[in-house]
Protein backbone atom coordinates (compact mmCIF):
# COMPACT_ATOMS: atom_id res chain seq x y z
CA UNK A 1 0.00 0.00 0.00
CA UNK A 2 1.26 3.48 -0.79
CA UNK A 3 2.23 5.62 2.18
CA UNK A 4 -0.11 8.65 2.28
CA UNK A 5 1.54 12.05 2.01
CA UNK A 6 1.48 14.38 5.01
CA UNK A 7 -0.75 16.72 3.01
CA UNK A 8 -3.26 13.96 2.36
CA UNK A 9 -3.25 12.84 5.99
CA UNK A 10 -3.87 16.42 7.12
CA UNK A 11 -6.73 16.85 4.68
CA UNK A 12 -8.23 13.55 5.70
CA UNK A 13 -8.31 14.60 9.33
CA UNK A 14 -9.64 18.06 8.58
CA UNK A 15 -12.43 16.89 6.32
CA UNK A 16 -13.46 13.99 8.50
CA UNK A 17 -13.62 16.14 11.62
CA UNK A 18 -15.28 19.31 10.37
CA UNK A 19 -15.91 19.01 6.66
CA UNK A 20 -18.63 21.59 6.23
CA UNK A 21 -16.79 24.32 8.12
CA UNK A 22 -13.55 23.78 6.20
CA UNK A 23 -15.37 23.65 2.88
CA UNK A 24 -16.93 27.04 3.44
CA UNK A 25 -13.52 28.61 4.08
CA UNK A 26 -11.59 26.93 1.29
CA UNK A 27 -14.34 27.60 -1.23
CA UNK A 28 -15.05 31.28 -0.78
CA UNK A 29 -15.25 33.11 -4.09
CA UNK A 30 -11.88 34.79 -4.80
CA UNK A 31 -11.57 38.57 -4.81
CA UNK A 32 -11.77 40.46 -8.11
CA UNK A 33 -9.90 43.67 -8.93
CA UNK A 34 -9.97 45.65 -12.18
CA UNK A 35 -6.61 47.21 -13.11
CA UNK A 36 -6.88 50.19 -15.47
CA UNK A 37 -4.41 50.86 -18.25
CA UNK A 38 -2.25 53.95 -17.98
CA UNK A 39 -0.28 55.88 -20.61
CA UNK A 40 1.54 58.25 -18.25
CA UNK A 41 4.98 57.84 -16.71
CA UNK A 42 5.19 56.29 -13.27
CA UNK A 43 8.32 56.85 -11.21
CA UNK A 44 8.97 53.92 -8.89
CA UNK A 45 9.86 55.67 -5.62
CA UNK A 46 7.56 54.02 -3.07
CA UNK A 47 5.18 57.00 -2.94
CA UNK A 48 2.60 56.44 -5.73
CA UNK A 49 1.92 60.17 -5.88
CA UNK A 50 1.56 60.51 -9.66
CA UNK A 51 -1.82 61.59 -11.03
CA UNK A 52 -2.26 58.18 -12.67
CA UNK A 53 -2.37 56.46 -9.30
CA UNK A 54 -5.32 58.62 -8.24
CA UNK A 55 -7.38 56.92 -10.99
CA UNK A 56 -6.68 53.44 -9.59
CA UNK A 57 -9.14 52.02 -7.08
CA UNK A 58 -7.94 50.70 -3.73
CA UNK A 59 -8.41 47.04 -2.98
CA UNK A 60 -10.46 46.09 0.04
CA UNK A 61 -8.41 46.14 3.22
CA UNK A 62 -6.33 43.01 3.72
CA UNK A 63 -7.72 40.62 6.33
CA UNK A 64 -6.91 37.30 8.00
CA UNK A 65 -5.69 34.59 5.62
CA UNK A 66 -8.14 32.02 6.99
CA UNK A 67 -11.18 33.92 8.23
CA UNK A 68 -11.10 36.96 5.95
CA UNK A 69 -13.27 39.89 7.01
CA UNK A 70 -14.49 37.92 10.02
CA UNK A 71 -11.05 38.62 11.52
CA UNK A 72 -9.86 42.11 10.50
CA UNK A 73 -6.15 42.95 10.54
CA UNK A 74 -4.69 44.98 13.40
CA UNK A 75 -3.17 47.49 10.97
CA UNK A 76 -4.70 48.73 7.73
CA UNK A 77 -3.14 47.36 4.55
CA UNK A 78 -4.46 47.92 1.03
CA UNK A 79 -3.17 48.12 -2.53
CA UNK A 80 -3.88 49.35 -6.04
CA UNK A 81 -2.77 48.32 -9.52
CA UNK A 82 -2.25 49.84 -12.96
CA UNK A 83 -0.75 48.48 -16.18
CA UNK A 84 0.66 49.54 -19.51
CA UNK A 85 2.20 47.72 -22.47
CA UNK A 86 5.38 46.88 -20.54
CA UNK A 87 4.60 46.67 -16.82
CA UNK A 88 2.04 45.75 -14.21
CA UNK A 89 2.32 48.31 -11.41
CA UNK A 90 1.49 47.54 -7.80
CA UNK A 91 1.44 49.87 -4.80
CA UNK A 92 0.72 48.60 -1.29
CA UNK A 93 0.38 50.89 1.74
CA UNK A 94 1.07 49.54 5.23
CA UNK A 95 -0.06 51.17 8.45
CA UNK A 96 2.78 50.34 10.87
CA UNK A 97 3.92 52.02 14.12
CA UNK A 98 7.27 50.22 14.17
CA UNK A 99 8.91 49.75 10.75
CA UNK A 100 11.81 47.32 10.93
CA UNK A 101 13.79 44.92 8.75
CA UNK A 102 16.96 42.87 9.07
CA UNK A 103 17.63 40.98 5.82
CA UNK A 104 19.64 42.58 3.03
CA UNK A 105 20.82 39.65 0.88
CA UNK A 106 18.92 38.90 -2.34
CA UNK A 107 16.91 35.65 -2.22
CA UNK A 108 17.23 35.37 1.55
CA UNK A 109 14.14 34.28 3.51
CA UNK A 110 12.53 37.71 3.41
CA UNK A 111 9.34 36.47 5.10
CA UNK A 112 11.35 36.19 8.33
CA UNK A 113 10.96 40.00 8.46
CA UNK A 114 7.76 41.95 8.10
CA UNK A 115 7.20 41.73 4.36
CA UNK A 116 4.92 41.97 1.37
CA UNK A 117 4.38 38.74 -0.55
CA UNK A 118 2.99 38.70 -4.08
CA UNK A 119 1.83 35.57 -5.90
CA UNK A 120 1.18 35.57 -9.66
CA UNK A 121 -0.26 32.79 -11.83
CA UNK A 122 -0.68 34.41 -15.26
CA UNK A 123 -1.91 31.19 -16.92
CA UNK A 124 -4.48 30.37 -14.20
CA UNK A 125 -3.44 26.72 -14.17
CA UNK A 126 -1.93 26.55 -10.61
CA UNK A 127 1.52 25.54 -11.96
CA UNK A 128 4.66 27.59 -12.70
CA UNK A 129 3.51 30.51 -10.59
CA UNK A 130 5.61 33.38 -9.24
CA UNK A 131 6.28 34.07 -5.58
CA UNK A 132 7.76 37.46 -4.70
CA UNK A 133 8.72 38.87 -1.29
CA UNK A 134 10.08 42.30 -0.31
CA UNK A 135 10.90 43.92 3.03
CA UNK A 136 11.46 47.52 4.13
CA UNK A 137 15.11 47.35 2.99
CA UNK A 138 13.76 46.53 -0.52
CA UNK A 139 15.41 43.12 -0.20
CA UNK A 140 13.73 40.70 -2.63
CA UNK A 141 13.21 36.97 -2.79
CA UNK A 142 11.73 36.03 -6.16
CA UNK A 143 11.14 32.48 -7.32
CA UNK A 144 9.07 30.19 -9.50
CA UNK A 145 7.05 27.28 -8.11
CA UNK A 146 6.70 24.49 -10.66
CA UNK A 147 3.65 23.27 -8.75
CA UNK A 148 2.34 23.70 -5.20
CA UNK A 149 4.23 22.18 -2.27
CA UNK A 150 1.22 19.95 -1.50
CA UNK A 151 1.82 18.23 -4.86
CA UNK A 152 5.57 17.81 -4.39
CA UNK A 153 6.45 21.16 -5.90
CA UNK A 154 9.91 22.71 -5.75
CA UNK A 155 10.94 26.34 -5.74
CA UNK A 156 13.38 27.75 -8.28
CA UNK A 157 15.12 30.64 -6.52
CA UNK A 158 17.77 31.02 -9.23
CA UNK A 159 15.03 32.56 -11.38
CA UNK A 160 14.82 36.38 -11.18
CA UNK A 161 12.28 38.91 -12.39
CA UNK A 162 14.50 40.60 -14.95
CA UNK A 163 13.81 44.30 -15.28
CA UNK A 164 11.91 44.54 -11.98
CA UNK A 165 11.59 48.06 -10.58
CA UNK A 166 11.11 48.38 -6.82
CA UNK A 167 11.09 51.03 -4.12
CA UNK A 168 10.05 51.43 -0.49
CA UNK A 169 9.14 54.69 1.22
CA UNK A 170 9.09 54.74 5.03
CA UNK A 171 6.82 57.29 6.66
CA UNK A 172 8.95 57.45 9.78
CA UNK A 173 12.33 55.95 10.60
CA UNK A 174 13.43 52.42 9.80
CA UNK A 175 14.70 50.34 12.73
CA UNK A 176 14.37 53.12 15.31
CA UNK A 177 12.36 51.93 18.34
CA UNK A 178 12.60 55.33 20.07
CA UNK A 179 9.81 56.82 17.95
CA UNK A 180 6.49 55.78 16.44
CA UNK A 181 6.15 55.51 12.66
CA UNK A 182 3.07 55.94 10.49
CA UNK A 183 3.83 53.19 8.00
CA UNK A 184 5.57 52.26 4.79
CA UNK A 185 4.72 51.86 1.13
CA UNK A 186 5.96 49.44 -1.52
CA UNK A 187 5.83 50.41 -5.19
CA UNK A 188 6.65 47.82 -7.84
CA UNK A 189 6.77 47.55 -11.63
CA UNK A 190 6.64 43.93 -12.78
CA UNK A 191 7.91 43.54 -16.38
CA UNK A 192 5.21 41.70 -18.29
CA UNK A 193 7.63 39.82 -20.55
CA UNK A 194 9.58 38.50 -17.57
CA UNK A 195 6.45 37.30 -15.78
CA UNK A 196 4.98 35.69 -18.89
CA UNK A 197 8.32 34.10 -19.79
CA UNK A 198 7.57 33.85 -23.48
CA UNK A 199 4.21 32.14 -23.02
CA UNK A 200 2.43 35.17 -24.47
CA UNK A 201 3.82 38.34 -25.94
CA UNK A 202 1.77 40.86 -23.98
CA UNK A 203 -1.36 41.66 -22.03
CA UNK A 204 -4.46 42.90 -23.82
CA UNK A 205 -7.66 44.35 -22.37
CA UNK A 206 -9.92 41.58 -21.13
CA UNK A 207 -7.04 39.34 -19.99
CA UNK A 208 -6.57 38.47 -16.35
CA UNK A 209 -3.92 37.13 -13.99
CA UNK A 210 -4.54 35.18 -10.83
CA UNK A 211 -2.80 37.10 -8.04
CA UNK A 212 -2.70 37.43 -4.29
CA UNK A 213 -1.00 39.83 -1.92
CA UNK A 214 -0.04 38.99 1.64
CA UNK A 215 1.34 41.04 4.51
CA UNK A 216 3.61 39.02 6.80
CA UNK A 217 3.41 40.68 10.20
CA UNK A 218 5.63 39.58 13.09
CA UNK A 219 5.40 40.64 16.71
CA UNK A 220 8.54 42.38 17.93
CA UNK A 221 10.08 43.53 21.18
CA UNK A 222 12.98 45.87 21.95
CA UNK A 223 16.22 44.42 23.30
CA UNK A 224 19.38 46.50 23.75
CA UNK A 225 17.80 49.32 21.79
CA UNK A 226 16.96 47.16 18.76
CA UNK A 227 13.88 45.41 17.44
CA UNK A 228 13.87 41.64 17.85
CA UNK A 229 11.30 39.08 16.78
CA UNK A 230 9.30 38.05 19.83
CA UNK A 231 9.84 34.45 20.94
CA UNK A 232 7.87 31.91 22.92
CA UNK A 233 9.00 30.39 26.20
CA UNK A 234 11.30 27.98 24.36
CA UNK A 235 13.12 30.69 22.41
CA UNK A 236 11.34 30.00 19.12
CA UNK A 237 10.09 33.05 17.17
CA UNK A 238 6.34 33.46 17.34
CA UNK A 239 4.42 32.58 14.18
CA UNK A 240 3.50 35.65 12.11
CA UNK A 241 0.10 36.96 11.19
CA UNK A 242 -0.81 36.71 7.51
CA UNK A 243 -3.14 39.42 6.24
CA UNK A 244 -4.16 38.96 2.62
CA UNK A 245 -6.19 40.55 -0.14
CA UNK A 246 -8.03 37.36 -1.18
CA UNK A 247 -8.59 35.01 1.80
CA UNK A 248 -7.32 31.47 1.32
CA UNK A 249 -9.23 29.57 4.00
CA UNK A 250 -6.06 28.00 5.45
CA UNK A 251 -2.69 29.27 6.67
CA UNK A 252 -1.09 28.35 3.36
CA UNK A 253 -0.45 30.78 0.52
CA UNK A 254 0.43 27.92 -1.83
CA UNK A 255 -3.17 27.19 -2.75
CA UNK A 256 -2.96 28.95 -6.15
CA UNK A 257 -6.61 28.20 -6.90
CA UNK A 258 -7.43 30.57 -4.04
CA UNK A 259 -5.70 33.56 -5.63
CA UNK A 260 -7.85 36.51 -6.62
CA UNK A 261 -8.54 37.72 -10.16
CA UNK A 262 -6.83 40.85 -11.48
CA UNK A 263 -8.63 41.91 -14.67
CA UNK A 264 -6.87 44.14 -17.17
CA UNK A 265 -9.13 46.88 -18.52
CA UNK A 266 -8.67 49.94 -20.69
CA UNK A 267 -8.64 53.33 -18.95
CA UNK A 268 -11.73 55.10 -17.57
CA UNK A 269 -13.08 55.58 -21.08
CA UNK A 270 -13.68 51.86 -21.56
CA UNK A 271 -17.49 51.45 -21.37
CA UNK A 272 -17.43 47.66 -20.84
CA UNK A 273 -14.93 46.52 -18.19
CA UNK A 274 -13.91 42.86 -18.24
CA UNK A 275 -15.78 40.44 -16.05
CA UNK A 276 -15.42 36.93 -14.66
CA UNK A 277 -17.74 34.15 -15.85
CA UNK A 278 -19.51 33.39 -12.58
CA UNK A 279 -20.95 30.12 -13.88
CA UNK A 280 -17.46 28.89 -14.68
CA UNK A 281 -16.16 30.07 -11.31
CA UNK A 282 -19.01 28.31 -9.53
CA UNK A 283 -18.28 25.01 -11.26
CA UNK A 284 -14.57 25.42 -10.56
CA UNK A 285 -15.39 25.60 -6.88
CA UNK A 286 -17.46 22.41 -7.16
CA UNK A 287 -14.55 20.64 -8.91
CA UNK A 288 -12.12 21.83 -6.23
CA UNK A 289 -14.44 20.45 -3.58
CA UNK A 290 -14.18 17.04 -5.25
CA UNK A 291 -10.41 17.50 -5.58
CA UNK A 292 -9.95 18.15 -1.85
CA UNK A 293 -12.03 15.17 -0.77
CA UNK A 294 -10.35 12.92 -3.36
CA UNK A 295 -6.98 13.82 -1.80
CA UNK A 296 -8.41 13.16 1.65
CA UNK A 297 -9.80 9.82 0.45
CA UNK A 298 -6.36 8.81 -0.83
CA UNK A 299 -4.87 9.73 2.53
CA UNK A 300 -7.32 7.48 4.34
CA UNK A 301 -7.44 4.54 1.89
CA UNK A 302 -4.06 4.61 0.15
CA UNK A 303 -5.71 4.93 -3.27
CA UNK A 304 -7.96 7.39 -5.06
CA UNK A 305 -11.69 6.73 -5.29
CA UNK A 306 -12.75 5.18 -8.58
CA UNK A 307 -16.03 7.07 -8.94
CA UNK A 308 -17.88 10.14 -7.69
CA UNK A 309 -20.43 8.16 -5.72
CA UNK A 310 -17.68 6.74 -3.49
CA UNK A 311 -16.60 10.27 -2.62
CA UNK A 312 -20.16 11.43 -1.93
CA UNK A 313 -20.75 8.42 0.31
CA UNK A 314 -17.46 8.94 2.17
CA UNK A 315 -17.98 12.67 2.74
CA UNK A 316 -21.73 13.32 2.99
CA UNK A 317 -21.31 16.54 4.99
CA UNK A 318 -19.49 18.20 2.11
CA UNK A 319 -22.62 18.37 -0.05
CA UNK A 320 -20.75 17.40 -3.21
CA UNK A 321 -22.59 18.38 -6.38
CA UNK A 322 -24.59 15.66 -8.11
CA UNK A 323 -24.70 16.33 -11.85
CA UNK A 324 -23.92 14.41 -15.03
CA UNK A 325 -21.83 17.40 -16.14
CA UNK A 326 -19.08 16.41 -13.65
CA UNK A 327 -16.97 13.37 -14.51
CA UNK A 328 -14.17 11.53 -12.73
CA UNK A 329 -11.53 9.42 -14.49
CA UNK A 330 -9.33 7.66 -11.95
CA UNK A 331 -6.80 4.94 -11.25
CA UNK A 332 -5.57 4.19 -7.73
CA UNK A 333 -2.67 6.60 -8.29
CA UNK A 334 -3.99 9.49 -10.39
CA UNK A 335 -7.25 11.13 -11.44
CA UNK A 336 -8.84 13.76 -13.63
CA UNK A 337 -11.98 15.73 -12.75
CA UNK A 338 -13.90 17.33 -15.60
CA UNK A 339 -16.89 19.63 -15.91
CA UNK A 340 -18.64 19.83 -19.31
CA UNK A 341 -20.48 23.03 -20.17
CA UNK A 342 -23.55 22.86 -22.44
CA UNK A 343 -21.72 24.83 -25.16
CA UNK A 344 -19.02 22.16 -25.54
CA UNK A 345 -16.40 23.87 -23.39
CA UNK A 346 -14.89 22.00 -20.45
CA UNK A 347 -12.60 22.51 -17.49
CA UNK A 348 -10.45 19.84 -15.84
CA UNK A 349 -8.39 19.44 -12.64
CA UNK A 350 -5.93 16.57 -12.34
CA UNK A 351 -4.38 14.87 -9.29
CA UNK A 352 -1.56 17.46 -9.26
CA UNK A 353 -4.10 20.28 -9.14
CA UNK A 354 -3.38 21.47 -12.71
CA UNK A 355 -6.31 23.34 -14.25
CA UNK A 356 -6.95 23.10 -17.99
CA UNK A 357 -9.70 24.44 -20.19
CA UNK A 358 -10.77 23.45 -23.68
CA UNK A 359 -13.60 22.95 -26.12
CA UNK A 360 -14.81 19.88 -27.95
CA UNK A 361 -14.27 19.95 -31.73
Amino acid sequence: MKTPSLFCLCLAGVFAAQAQEIDSKLLQSPRIYTAKKTTGTITIDGKADEAQWSKADWTVDFSDITDGENKPAAYTTRGKLLWDDNYVYLYVAFEEPHVWATLKEHDSSVFQDNALEVFIDPDDDTHNYVEFQINAFTTVWDLIMNLPYRNGGRSLSDWDIKGLQKAVHVNGTLNDPTDEDRGWGVELAFPIKSILGGRRAAIKPGDYWRMNFSRVQRETEVQDGQYQRKSDGNGRPLAPEYWVWSPVGAVNLHFPERMGYVLFAEDDGNPVPPTIDHEEEGMRLELWKYYYVQQAYQGEHGAYAADLRALRDAYPKDQLAVTDAIQLFATPYQFLLRYNYPNGQFITIDHLGKVSKGKED
